[in-house]
Order: C-alpha cells, then sequence, then structure tokens
C-alpha cells in the first residue's frame, strides 16, 4: 500500500495518510543520470548536467540548484534515512538533512510533491504540492556546491584545516573558535571551550553534536545516530556541516558573505558564527539557555 501526505490545518504539519499510488525510492535506492521517479504529469529526473529536477507538466518546479556542479552525479535515498545528491568522487553536494531515520523512503506523490516520510510522517518535502502548504519550502535542504572554490575528492585545503588522507578526517580546530577548514570531533575528539570553561561544543560517539554547560545540554543537532565518529567541519563559505566519513548528515544552512569568518564559542555560551564581525547564525544559547 502506497502513502500520501496531507496537510494537516489543526496542527500545521504534514502527516502521510490515505492509499494512493505514487513512485518512491527505497532504502538504499538511487536515481543515475537521465533515470527519472514519474507520477501523473509530474517527474523526477536526475539530469546529466548533475541537476535534480522535478518538472511538474514538463515546468520545473523545484530542485537541488546544482547544475554543472559536478560529473555523473547521483541521488541516493540512504539507508539511514538521508536524501542526498552526490557526484562520481561521492562528495555530497546537496541533502535532505534527514539522517537518523533509518528506512525512510522518498515519494513523488499524485499532487506533485516530493517527500521524505519516515514513520507514518513526513520528516522533509519540497513543498510542491497542488494543494498547497506542505513542509521545508522550496529548495530546502542543504546545498553544497555554494562556492566554486569549494574543495572536492579528498577535500583538500590550502590552509592548516583541511582533509588529512593519512588520518582519513579533518585537521584543525580547537580552543574557543574555528576557521574555514577547522573540525571538530572523528577520532581526535577535539572539542571546542569558551574561553571562560563554563560551556563545551563536542560531537558523540555517535554523531550527536552537543553544546553543553558542564553536564547540562542547552543545544543539539539531534543527528543522534547518523554515524560514528563524526566530525563537524567549518566548510569554505562558511557553512557548518556534520560529516560521517565524506558523508553529509547535518548542517546549519547558513553561509558566510565574505571569507572572513570564523564559529566562535563565547563566555555568554552563544555559539556564534560570524562573517567580518557581523553575525549570520547562532545557537541563541546566551546565558545558558536551553534550546
Amino acid at each position: 500500500m502506497r502513502v500520501l501526505v496531507s496537510l494537516s490545518a489543526a496542527m500545521g504539519a504534514i502527516a502521510l495518510a490515505g492509499a494512493a499510488a505514487a513512485a518512491d525510492l527505497g532504502p538504499g535506492a538511487t536515481l543515475r543520470g537521465d533515470q527519472s521517479l514519474r507520477e501523473g504529469s509530474s517527474e523526477l529526473r536526475m539530469q546529466g548536467d548533475c541537476n535534480l529536477v522535478l518538472y511538474r507538466a514538463g515546468r520545473p518546479v523545484w530542485s537541488t540548484n546544482t547544475q554543472g556542479r559536478g560529473a555523473m552525479c547521483y541521488a541516493e535515498m540512504q539507508p539511514d534515512g538521508n536524501f542526498v545528491l552526490y557526484d562520481v568522487s561521492r562528495r555530497a553536494l546537496w541533502s535532505s538533512g534527514t539522517a537518523g531515520r533509518g528506512g525512510a523512503r522518498l515519494t513523488l506523490q499524485p499532487d506533485g510533491n516530493l517527500v521524505v516520510g519516515h514513520g507514518g510522517r513526513a520528516i522533509w518535502a519540497s513543498n510542491t504540492g497542488t494543494g498547497g502548504g506542505g513542509y521545508g519550502g522550496s529548495g530546502g535542504g542543504w546545498n553544497n556546491d555554494r562556492d566554486r572554490d569549494r574543495g572536492g575528492g579528498d577535500r583538500d585545503r590550502d590552509r592548516g584545516g583541511g582533509w588529512d588522507r593519512d588520518r582519513g578526517g579533518w585537521s584543525g580546530g580547537g580552543g574557543d573558535r574555528m576557521r574555514s577548514g577547522d573540525a571538530i570531533g572523528g577520532r581526535s575528539d577535539r572539542q571546542l571551550r569558551s574561553p571562560n570553561g563554563q560551556y563545551t561544543l563536542r560531537v558523540t560517539r555517535n554523531c550527536n553534536v552537543l553544546l553543553e554547560q558542564g553536564r547540562r545540554v542547552i543545544w543539539q543537532s539531534r543527528s543522534e545516530g547518523a554515524g560514528y565518529q563524526c566530525e563537524l567541519v567549518l566548510e569554505r563559505d562558511g557553512a557548518l556541516v556534520l560529516y560521517n566519513g565524506r558523508d553529509a548528515v547535518w548542517d546549519n544552512e547558513a553561509v558566510a558573505r565574505s571569507r572572513d569568518f570564523r564559529l566562535q564559542l563565547q563566555d555568554d555560551g552563544n555559539l556564534v558564527a560570524y562573517d567580518r564581525d557581523r553575525p549570520y547564525w547562532a545557537t541563541d544559547t546566551y546565558g545558558g539557555r536551553s534550546r
């Protein structure tokens, strides 16, 4: 039995309900060059130019905006619940950010909405259903192709941080701040600590990012179970991305406009990303308040 997504007006949330025929991808399934899912007048097509595009009646209504960013790209509905677009070197270019929900499926519904569903509910959607409403917004998800200068393949970088072939992970990071290419977590167990020593940012062994005041968690990425010995990387465009190996499992959905940026854990407990000393992302945990 297939399922479709309907908008619950009372709760303002997406729920999976009813029975209808729909095209879908199960755990481990892929869409490769010029393959597609079709449902009625809607088509999700993995194009040869590396862009994953959803069409309705021949008109594009949503895409990953990754055209020209790689070769022999493919989309995978991973067993961990994350729907990810990769290039031929398995560099993640976009993801739905839904790791940690094993068994999730991607469904192209009769109403034209593209949905990742898990446990009877939608956890991500393209918001392209003809009935209106939806979850995530058009173009929702994480896009790793924001900067033409970002590293690919082995992710070698010119500065201290970067992919270390011998260690099998990223190098750099620590103290109270991170800069472009720096990382914490992974095999090294590097952490960020506020100058006053009261707050710590760390990556747990089961892939959750925790901001703690002593032993009290005040913020987390909620990515527990998405991998093992994951690393949190401040990318060259200012995005903060959590990797399981080379697979992206979480990001903060924020980028800097310049190259003069940093991530800083402050004495007030707030974790802030600054671009030329102007904040562009924060956990809003100042004063130790929980989020």
